[in-house]
């Protein structure tokens, strides 16, 4: 059941079952002002406790070096314990690797194609309550 659900202009946000779920809407641009909504409205959704995040890339079609290092950032992560990224596309797995190889985000971070194989490596980077 999702629970404090927010909608913004690019992005839906809630918690589940112990996890964040992001859902970008279609053909948004990843930019650095977006990557600082989606955080605060994280911080919300979680009740600033540590939890681990499920982000939809698909509708992504293109994120900028700025929001890339801010992502990847400690203010970024903060109580976050993992990042599983969505993505359906080659072009998109080139940039999540570029991301997780060269801005090195400071939370364990993986890149999946199948929804259910990315709820399921997050299951153990849950916290109890």
């Amino acid at each position: 059941m999702k629970e404090r659900y927010t909608e913004h202009a690019f992005f839906e946000i809630w918690h589940e079952d112990g996890i964040i779920f992001t859902v970008f809407k279609k053909n948004t641009t990843l930019n650095l002002e977006i990557s600082q909504q989606v955080v605060a409205a994280r911080l919300i959704v979680s009740a600033n406790k540590p939890t681990p995040i499920f982000i939809d890339l698909r509708n992504v079609h293109y994120t900028d070096t700025k929001a890339r290092k801010y992502l990847a950032s400690k203010e970024a992560v903060e109580c976050i314990t993992a990042g599983a990224m969505l993505l359906d596309n080659e072009i998109m797995k080139l940039a999540g690797n570029i991301f997780i190889k060269i801005d090195q985000p400071l939370i364990p971070t993986k890149l999946f194609t199948d929804t259910d194989k990315a709820l399921l490596w997050l299951q153990s980077y849950k916290v109890p309550n």
